[in-house]
């Protein structure tokens, strides 16, 4: 028996659960709706957010011998947080930090551009102004 765990169980995770079981995996899901599709149908539940890795991580580290856990993943918006259960838990993962990297995308463009990567041109957006002076800069340069 080799068991996997999926961060998250709603109506787009019912499916990955299902395939998962039929080929044989013993399927853990976590979410905090008890109501959720993927709860009903996995055959272990752990009651909580995507964002507590430590109820998460320890659950998993109690768990992982027994239930033979090979691995975690997620179909959500939520890489980052897996990533830190999974170094937490020794399970095959990319570092948190590369997670955090790429998912930023400010962050990234910025790292990219620091190493004389090409990228596209782009406007950082934090507030109205900014937004209101990207969009001046635009019109004035398309004319």
């Amino acid at each position: 028996m080799k068991s996997i765990i999926m961060v998250g169980a709603g109506i787009q995770e019912k499916i990955a659960v299902e395939k998962l079981k039929a080929n044989g995996y013993t399927v853990i899901v976590t979410d905090k709706n008890l109501d959720a599709p993927g709860v009903k149908i996995a055959d272990f539940h752990i009651h909580a957010s995507y964002s507590d890795t430590k109820k998460i991580s320890s659950w998993v580290l109690r768990e992982k011998e027994k239930l033979n856990i090979k691995g975690i993943f997620t179909l959500i918006h939520a890489a980052y947080e897996v990533s830190v259960i999974a170094k937490t838990c020794n399970l095959p993962t990319l570092e948190p930090h590369i997670i955090l990297v790429s998912d930023e995308k400010i962050l990234h463009k910025k790292i990219l551009e620091k190493n004389g990567l090409p990228i596209a041109k782009y406007k950082e957006i934090k507030s109205i102004n900014d937004l209101e002076a990207g969009l001046k800069q635009f019109h004035n340069s398309a004319i």
